[in-house]
């Protein structure tokens, strides 16, 4: 049986964070817009923060008091989230935008959200999500807004959890990543039924078929009773039995 998932591809991915009880009406704005794709959480837990870092940004919603939102904001800012981390408040005083902005936040809007300011948080979290990731030991490039795997002149289309694997599995450079981490940091704050090693393994499964359409053998390794690493790829034989090896991949922009 093939696991669920969440929306299709193609689309910005956000973390939105409703901190307090009238937060969701204003994210009723950012639902409406087509080009993102939201993940909505009521609260900043360390797996939806380390979900987070594999996203184009995170947005963080407060209302009617600011008071929660701005804990959020210091716990995404401590722990290192990566993306624009963009705040969007109910009246917010001019004060409270100056020192969100001096702190390190990417935008600060006021709710409710207009058309410009929407078409303004698209293009911010666009700019960050364009950045694809070339990894050095594969030398394949991930997209991570189209979620395809690049290698030289070939392209595989992942879903959003091989996507997820592959992406953390990348990040870690080589060192072993534990099933438990993988499951956690793929599946972010949705620890469900769905969140299990037999799942795991079939998404890793995929990966690898995907990789070896691009020529890359052996490139994911099981460690047992652990977890998994990315390893140099065995050189592979391509069309007509020509052997072949990677090609440095470029990033992309949009």
């Amino acid at each position: 049986m093939v696991p669920a998932e969440g929306p299709g591809l193609g689309l910005l991915p956000i973390l939105v964070v409703e901190a307090g009880a009238g937060a969701a009406a204003i994210t009723s704005a950012l639902r409406g817009e087509s080009r993102l794709e939201l993940f909505v959480v009521d609260a900043l837990t360390p797996r939806w923060i380390m979900f987070a870092q594999r996203l184009a940004g995170t947005v963080i919603v407060g209302a009617p008091d600011a008071t929660d939102a701005m804990d959020a904001f210091m716990q995404a800012i401590t722990a290192g989230v990566q993306g624009p981390i963009l705040m969007v408040l109910e009246r917010p005083e001019p004060s409270e935008c100056d020192y969100l902005l001096a702190a390190g936040c990417a935008a600060c809007f006021g709710a409710p959200v207009t058309p410009a300011e929407i078409e303004r948080l698209v293009g911010i979290v666009a700019a960050h999500g364009s950045v694809a990731r070339v990894d050095p030991m594969l030398r394949i490039t991930l997209d991570p807004i189209g979620r395809t795997v690049n290698r030289g002149d070939r392209r595989e289309r992942l879903s959003q959890r091989e996507f997820a694997v592959l992406y953390v599995l990348s990040l870690s450079e080589g060192r072993p990543v534990s099933a438990d981490d993988l499951l956690a940091r793929v599946w972010g704050g949705e620890m469900d039924h769905d969140a299990t090693r037999e799942n795991l393994d079939y998404y890793v499964s995929q990966v690898r078929r995907k990789l070896r359409k691009l020529g890359l053998r052996e490139s994911i390794v099981t460690l047992r009773e652990f977890g998994y690493t990315l390893a140099p790829s065995k050189t592979s034989v391509g069309p007509g039995g020509a052997s072949t090896v990677p090609i440095t991949g470029r990033r992309r922009t949009f």
